[in-house]
């Protein structure tokens, strides 16, 4: 069940992504994440909640790897810092019961990164 929720949410963010390349609006990008986030409430709520580990929905690599994968060293790096930050802001933000909006949540990251 847990790697069937991992597969959709990569499903999801490969949507987001390969927009990533024609996309002149990041932060309409970063909305459209958090709005993913946020229809998938239910699931990413119990995710969450029942502290399952990122490592055992995704146990071969960081999210955004299996969406991107890292060429170098750096690379990786790069997208385990993203992975941790886009992974506390989620949980901080299902524990405050969504209390932003998708909207605001992409401002928070923007400016936190």
């Amino acid at each position: 069940m847990l790697n069937e929720i991992g597969g959709l949410v990569i499903e999801d963010l490969k949507s987001i992504l390969r927009k990533l390349d024609t996309a002149d609006d990041a932060h309409a990008l970063h909305v459209e994440f958090f709005t993913m986030v946020k229809k998938n409430r239910t699931p990413v709520e119990l995710l969450v909640r029942g502290n399952v580990s990122i490592r055992l929905l995704f146990p071969d690599a960081q999210i955004l790897e299996n969406v991107v994968p890292s060429t170098t060293m750096r690379d990786h790096y790069r997208l385990v810092a993203i992975d941790s930050a886009l992974v506390g802001l989620i949980r901080e933000w299902v524990s405050n019961g969504f209390d932003l909006s998708p909207e605001e949540m992409a401002e928070v990251l923007e400016h936190g990164i």
